[in-house]
């Protein structure tokens, strides 16, 4: 339990709350909990109120779906990749343990992203593109896919990691969802935008979590499906031109696949970016291992680690 918030404190109290051994020296409990220094001058009063635990913030994404594919018979276009689902937010872990660290990839054509971890936060992949059928579901929903003639719904995104995506329409494939956005339902003559992902609040910046965008065929003269800021990727336009994947280490959806006309079969849609997951603590703080080899960077307030692969770290 937490040590007291005043009166008389001592060695013997510290040395409970947060083990250590005899004999004790305050010098054992730099950076031991959120307040108590890293370094220089450390006091009984920085222990008040303090326990043995440590608050970390946290940037969870998941991987992007992938977008659906294209096909020429009877065109079909493919809807954009749903955005990784996007967590953020604080939790209390304890020194000493190692908290497995887990990066979702994005998902190849037609497939939804995989899950990110970190400790007890789990993000969604992204669910995958329509292609002949309808959008998954997932942290964001994949877009709904285009048949001429006939179209399929968007996946659902999951409260506060994602968005919802759009239905396609004839001919025109819809984007996927976002952190930030829903994607709109496409315009005549082109696909349908990818949903806007979300900027982190934490120090290290940056916007995360954009949906991919639908693809188009030529009978209009049409313009793809545009990403979504945050990885999103473009969707393909006339056929099979000007598609790409979600940017790596963003949880962007890929965008959706169009097809060749001279050839019967399928075309494939973009893959969705990897994920990502960002620790930061107070800068008095560090920690004591990691696996995976996270970057860490540096402000006056904070420390951060930034995972692009799976691992481990331990305060």
């Amino acid at each position: 339990m937490p040590l007291q918030t005043s009166g008389p404190i001592s060695l013997n109290d510290v040395q409970n709350e947060f083990g250590g051994s005899n004999p004790i020296s305050i010098s054992e409990y730099y950076g031991a909990a959120t307040g108590v220094p890293g370094s220089g001058t450390i006091s009984l009063d920085d222990f008040y109120g303090t326990s043995n635990t440590i608050d970390v913030q946290y940037l969870v994404v998941a991987g992007g779906g992938g977008g659906g594919g294209g096909n020429s018979s009877p065109w079909i276009v493919g809807g954009g990749g749903g955005a990784g689902g996007m967590r953020e937010g604080t939790l209390s872990i304890t020194p000493g343990v190692a908290y497995t660290v887990t990066v979702g990839g994005g998902g190849a054509n037609n497939s939804s992203g995989s899950n990110s971890v970190f400790s007890t936060i789990t993000s969604t992949g992204g669910g995958y593109g329509g292609r002949d059928r309808n959008g998954a579901s997932g942290g964001s929903g994949g877009g709904g896919g285009s048949r001429q003639y006939d179209t399929w719904s968007g996946g659902t995104g999951i409260s506060g990691q994602g968005n919802n995506a759009a239905s396609g329409r004839d001919q025109s494939a819809a984007g996927g969802g976002g952190k930030g956005a829903a994607s709109a339902f496409p315009p005549s003559g082109g696909g349908g935008a990818g949903g806007n992902g979300a900027s982190t609040t934490l120090a290290i910046g940056g916007t995360y979590a954009g949906g991919g965008g639908g693809a188009v065929t030529d009978v209009f003269p049409g313009t793809p499906g545009l990403g979504g800021a945050g990885g999103g990727g473009n969707g393909c336009y006339d056929y099979w031109y000007g598609g790409s994947a979600g940017t790596s280490n963003t949880g962007g959806g890929g965008g959706g696949g169009g097809f060749d006309p001279n050839n019967f079969g399928w075309n494939n849609g973009y893959s969705g970016g990897s994920g990502i997951v960002v620790i930061q603590v107070p800068i008095s703080v560090t920690a004591s291992s990691t696996t995976g080899s996270p970057s860490v960077g540096t402000n006056a307030s904070f420390r951060w680690y930034k995972f692009t692969g799976s691992g481990s770290i331990t305060f």
